[in-house]
């Protein structure tokens, strides 16, 4: 079987990283995958867009498309009609509030209807805008192989990480606010943010924080999120919402307890996060990291309990032949024996 992956272009986020680690697992189950990418340097207008991924396609000649995210899925359905295409949905949003996007989605379903969501919160969204017939097949996006993280010679968490873009999504202000406050209430806990800054508001942020002297708390971004994860005692993470973190679920089945917004609590399975906050209050998240750290015994029992679980669940192995399996059903007849 051959596989095609349609991107925008080569950022950082969770579709990318979910594209890639897609590659290398397909490759290793015996199936020919390629990723390709709409606008690679992002200088492309619509109709150019549109043209690059239907010669990208006659290239590859998949027997089955996979794109990912709002504007490739609409490319991608717009252009391709010769063999399926699962569309992916990535947003931590509704991407069909506007009537553009909804009017092409429903028109687009009637020639690819197979839609995939990373999270079920993110599935009842769309079915809520488009009917209980059209709920997508949910499969959350795969985590790496991590190692245990032994918190039991750890009195009191110490260091506190976060890995994302620092980006208005990912809520920075409220993490640089809680970090000043926290000061205070947990004199001995370090925060650290790894990711690279992707927009003004993190921009604006990072010159806050060298401003108030913590600068150097924002260390860029990591090619080796699992070291981070390794050095850390508890993960925080700020962001208003998300479709499925893996950078969540990754430091959870290492052991780490988790702090995250009540919003992005709703996309985890019951019960992993911690302790939770109001994105809007960082007074909130500096009690529930305090709480954490109150509780430290207990909290860090209940990761350890939790990680292998959320492994299992959560492994890229589930989640690359969960899409195989959805592919199978789709690919022309004697595409399998290819």
């Amino acid at each position: 079987m051959r596989i095609t992956q349609v991107l925008l272009h080569a950022g950082i986020g969770g579709a990318e990283t979910l594209a890639h680690r897609l590659d290398d697992a397909w490759r290793e189950m015996g199936v020919e995958s390629t990723t390709v990418f709409a606008d690679p340097y992002m200088d492309l207008g619509r109709i150019a867009r549109m043209r690059r991924v239907r010669a990208e396609l006659e290239r590859t000649r998949p027997d089955v498309v996979v794109a990912h995210s709002a504007l490739p899925n609409l490319y991608t359905r717009l252009v391709w009609r010769r063999t399926p295409v699962i569309a992916v949905l990535h947003s931590s949003v509704d991407d069909f509030t506007g009537f553009q996007l909804r009017t092409a989605e429903r028109l687009l379903r009637r020639r690819h209807p197979t839609v995939v969501a990373v999270s079920a919160v993110q599935a009842d969204r769309y079915a809520a805008r488009f009917g209980a017939s059209a709920r997508p097949v949910v499969i959350p996006n795969g985590i790496a192989e991590v190692p245990d993280v032994d918190l039991t010679v750890t009195p009191h968490p110490a260091h506190a990480v976060t890995i994302a873009r620092v980006a208005a999504q990912k809520n920075p202000r409220l993490w640089l606010e809680t970090v000043r406050d926290a000061s205070t209430a947990l004199p001995d806990l370090a925060f650290t943010w790894w990711g690279p800054v992707t927009d003004d508001e993190g921009r604006a942020t990072v010159e806050a924080a060298r401003e108030v002297g913590i600068a150097d708390a924002f260390r860029g971004p990591t090619d080796e999120p699992l070291d981070v994860i390794a050095g850390a005692h508890l993960y925080f993470h700020p962001s208003w919402h998300e479709a499925h973190s893996v950078s969540i679920l990754e430091a959870a089945a290492a052991g780490l307890p988790v702090v995250c917004s009540e919003d992005v609590a709703l996309t985890l399975p019951d019960g992993l996060a911690a302790a939770t906050f109001d994105p809007t209050d960082p007074g909130t998240a500096v009690t529930a990291l305090a709480t954490v750290s109150r509780r430290w015994k207990s909290s860090r029992a209940h990761a350890a309990r939790r990680r292998a679980s959320i492994r299992a669940q959560y492994s890229m192995e589930a989640c690359a032949r969960a899409y195989i399996g959805l592919a199978e059903d789709l690919a022309p007849e004697g595409a399998l024996t290819r």
